[in-house]
């Protein structure tokens, strides 16, 4: 009786097993990973499925995309600034562009070496430096409908020591104040373009008890040949 038990449960289990491994009728078989029905994944980038166009400017090698429109630059980008009427581009060769964001085509060439472009949050200032020696050269520029224009250009009394000791264009304040850093003396400078006497050229900004400027704050209050720092100064002593 016993055995005929065992016989009859691995009977069930069996016809169990093979119930399971079953396919329904109607189940559709896997696609052939080898046929031409197969999805073939994307190689490179560019071969991914596009959407809608994006509000913000990029890069894709030497294309510039602007929405819908683009344009073929000389050089890759290196580093792209987005502004109401204006796409700033610096180059890899580092050679400053303005690109109208109606017209792509239209660029005007800014400087053919320039270091660390800055815009103001407005995007109506522009500022970057040039190369000199032994004094840094900044220069500023209006960004309108019409094309840029320089406004100012001045030499910030500082005296870099190559790569350790770097001079930098931190930024454009809410007012349109260029801010300098030489971060290895501990020393900045606010500059405000167009500005008559006495504060045509840069102004040392005091009272960072050592710490240098990191980020430009929002306001700046001039007062004979010294700078008070009102808001927000990022400082790192």
């Amino acid at each position: 009786m016993t055995r005929r038990l065992a016989v009859l449960l691995c009977c069930l289990l069996a016809l169990a097993g093979c119930a399971g491994t079953d396919r329904p009728s109607n189940a559709e078989p896997s696609p052939d990973p080898t046929s031409s029905a197969a999805v073939e994944r994307p190689r490179e980038l560019a071969d991914l499925p596009r959407g809608r166009p994006v509000d913000l400017p990029y890069a894709l090698g030497r294309r510039l995309v602007i929405g819908a429109r683009s344009v073929v630059l000389a050089a890759r980008p290196w580093r792209l600034l987005d502004t109401p009427t204006t796409v700033v581009v610096l180059t890899r060769d580092n050679v400053l562009l303005a690109v109208d964001k109606d017209d792509p085509a239209q660029r005007t060439v800014l400087s053919r070496a320039a270091w660390s472009p800055v815009v103001d949050a407005a995007g109506g200032l522009l500022a970057w430096q040039e190369p000199t020696t032994p004094r840094p050269r900044v220069v500023a520029a209006r960004l309108g409908s019409s094309g840029p224009r320089v406004v100012g250009r001045t030499f910030f009394p500082a005296r870099p020591t190559c790569c350790d000791n770097p001079f930098h264009v931190v930024g454009i304040s809410e007012r349109g104040e260029v801010l300098g850093s030489l971060p290895g003396l501990a020393r900045s400078w606010v500059w405000r373009p167009g500005r008559e006497a006495p504060h045509r050229g840069p102004v040392r900004l005091r009272g960072l008890a050592g710490g240098v400027l990191l980020d430009h704050p929002r306001t700046f209050e001039h007062s004979g040949t010294r700078a008070e720092v009102e808001q927000q100064a990022v400082v790192a002593s």
